[in-house]
């Protein structure tokens, strides 16, 4: 049976050889999974510090240098551009899930650039979806990132802590910053905050923004006890 499924990879790769999702060009066979070759992904420049979620200053600690009011930093293993979108578009909408793995690298590689930065008191946290998106999509793709982080550094997953309780509009089809900020209010509760309170969190999302999911997010762990917070993000806008 696996060497029919072999044969025919092999017969369909023939008549329609596999190109990358964004540049088109012919894919070896250890680029197929991705979809994406090798040289694009070269192209992607990792950071290396943290941001102030406001004005995206970097932040050499995790410490506020601006913005002070701010209920977290940010954390953006790259910039949101042509080819980031289309991997989080295969990733998020077209359902390649082993794509996570792809995305899962370069926020590891972000991680370890941020240097000394010390996280080993922190627990991650995936930005949950509304159950009857989770059903539609089959699964979530910051849950997906965050296990991938834990198990690397071999730090708390808490999912189902926080919960997503009003079912809002797509952000990616709202434009203005406020009607996005109206859209998310009050969307997030914590629902075990003994598992939150006095905690460290890390919370784990594939793009950020306007903001106002982390926002929203942020709040509810706030209320809930939450110490520091840290929002990361694969791309950040």
């Amino acid at each position: 049976m696996e060497y029919l499924i072999k044969l025919k990879e092999a017969v369909l790769d023939i008549i329609f050889p596999p190109v990358c999702l964004y540049c088109s060009a012919n894919l070896i066979a250890k680029e197929k999974e991705m979809g994406f070759c090798d040289n694009c992904l070269s192209k992607i420049v990792i950071h290396t510090a943290l941001f102030c979620p406001v004005c995206k200053a970097r932040v050499p600690e995790t410490k506020k240098i601006c913005h002070k009011d701010s209920p977290f930093l940010l954390g953006a293993a790259t910039e949101y551009n042509g080819l980031t979108k289309a991997i989080i578009h295969q990733f998020k909408y077209k359902k390649w899930t082993k794509i996570s793995s792809l995305a899962g690298r370069f926020l590891i590689h972000y991680f370890n650039r941020l240097g000394p930065l010390n996280f080993q008191n922190f627990s991650f946290a995936p930005i949950p979806l509304h159950p009857k998106k989770k059903k539609e999509r089959g699964f979530n793709q910051s849950e997906l990132l965050g296990k991938i982080l834990a198990e690397k550094y071999n730090l708390p997953l808490l999912t189902g802590v926080l919960s997503r309780d009003k079912e809002t509009k797509p952000q990616a089809g709202l434009k203005d910053w406020q009607v996005r900020r109206q859209n998310l209010q009050n969307a997030f509760s914590v629902a075990l905050p003994d598992q939150i309170k006095n905690k460290n969190i890390i919370l784990i999302d594939d793009i950020y923004t306007s903001g106002a999911t982390a926002q929203d997010a942020a709040r509810a762990l706030r209320q809930a006890g939450a110490k520091k917070i840290i929002v990361l993000v694969f791309a950040k806008a």
